[in-house]
Formats: structure tokens, C-alpha cells, sequence
């Protein structure tokens, strides 16, 4: 008789057990279903972002619907050609020094070839160019500008041989560029050419300031 009247005594006191374990278990498949949420979410968020680096340096981009490598426009149109055009130029490895080099030559824009110039420096491939070191005497100021830099970027002696009859150019910003580019090439060559330069009475006071900032730069 005492095990049965005890039976529903157990009956209540199991009940609240029972319920915690339930709650708990229900939580726990909840959050492994939150987690699973978010993981999924995650690998779908990595996929688009990669889907969109792929598209961005595959991208077919046209130009005078002319089919241009990767995302490499020679005749940006808008803002975002432009974006996809410096994108290109600021991650471009040695795989896209002939496609850069093909824009910087024959691009009509002078915003797109100064971008190739630029990256084609960044990767020291144009003092050793004949063809891309031809773009000095462009008429369009920015290719020009870019090339002189670009040539900087060298770190070589051939270099600073180019840069040295730009010193005495007519036009005083391509001479403070390119005393600019000599401190960034370096070598006895541009520290010599430098060295004129700072103690000359004829030079101006911004081609001083430079010269004396490349002499330091290469540990004068």
C-alpha cells in the first residue's frame, strides 16, 4: 500500500526533472541549429565574396567593345571601369606585365595608361623597356608624369641614366620629378647626379628640398 501511494509522490517530483531535461534539450537543438545557420551563412557569405574576387579579376571588360584581359579597361567609361581599372593595376603580379604593357602603349586614355605606367613600375618593368620608356616624351602630361616616377620604382642604373637629362629639363615640374625619381632609384649614379643638383647655386629651392631628401634616403 505504501508503494503505491508513494508512486505518485515520485510521479510529481520526476515531473520537474523531466521538464528541465526537456528545456535543455530543446535549447541544445536549437543552438546546434543556430550554429548550423551561421556556419551555412558564413560558407554562402565566403562564397559570394570569392564569386566576386574571381568575377572582379576574370571579368570580361569592354573597351570600344573591344574584349580587354581581366579587368583592365584602356578606356574606362564610368566610375566603376575606373574602380575595376586601379584594382587591376594596384594587385597586378609579373603574370600581368604584358597586358599592363599593352594598355600603357596603345591605351587612348590617359588615365588608363598612366595606371599601367604606374604598376609596371611597381614592378620594375620599365627601365629595361625601350617602348615603355618612349612614353617620357608623351604629350599627355599624366603618362609623362607616371613614367618618370615609374622609372624611379626601377632601383637601377639604367634608370637614373634616363632620369639624369630630365634634371635640366626646360619644364620645372619635370625636373623636380625627376629629381624625385633619382632619390627613389638610388644607386651612386643618382646619388652623384643628386649631389649637382643640392650644390648648385642655379637650382630652386624645391629642387634642393628633393635632392637633399633623395641624398638622405639612400644613407648620405
Amino acid at each position: 500500500m505504501d508503494r503505491i501511494a508513494s508512486s505518485p509522490n515520485r510521479s510529481r517530483l520526476l515531473l520537474p526533472v523531466l521538464a528541465v531535461l526537456l528545456l535543455t534539450t530543446m535549447a541544445l537543438v536549437s543552438y546546434v541549429a543556430l550554429a548550423s545557420d551561421e556556419v551555412e551563412q558564413a560558407c554562402v557569405e565566403q562564397q559570394i565574396h570569392t564569386r566576386a574576387a574571381v568575377a572582379t579579376r576574370l571579368r570580361v571588360a569592354r573597351s570600344n567593345r573591344t574584349v580587354v584581359r581581366g579587368a583592365l579597361v584602356a578606356a574606362p567609361r564610368d566610375q566603376q571601369d575606373v574602380r575595376w581599372m586601379v584594382e587591376y593595376c594596384d594587385t597586378a603580379t609579373s603574370r600581368d606585365v604584358l597586358a599592363l604593357r599593352d594598355v600603357a602603349l596603345t591605351a587612348e586614355s590617359p588615365l588608363a595608361a598612366a595606371n599601367a605606367v604606374r604598376a609596371l613600375g611597381r614592378l620594375h618593368a620599365v627601365a629595361k623597356d625601350p617602348e615603355v620608356v618612349k612614353l617620357l616624351g608623351d604629350a599627355r602630361p599624366r603618362v609623362r608624369d607616371e613614367t618618370i616616377l615609374a622609372l624611379g620604382e626601377s632601383r637601377d642604373a639604367a634608370a637614373s641614366e634616363l632620369l639624369e637629362p630630365l634634371v635640366r629639363s626646360e619644364d620645372p615640374h619635370v625636373r623636380v620629378l625627376a629629381i624625385h625619381a633619382l632619390g627613389r632609384a638610388g644607386g651612386e649614379r643618382a646619388r652623384r647626379i643628386l649631389g649637382e643638383v643640392a650644390g648648385d647655386p642655379g637650382s630652386t629651392s624645391e629642387m634642393t628640398a628633393f635632392a637633399g631628401a633623395g641624398l638622405a634616403a639612400s644613407g648620405r
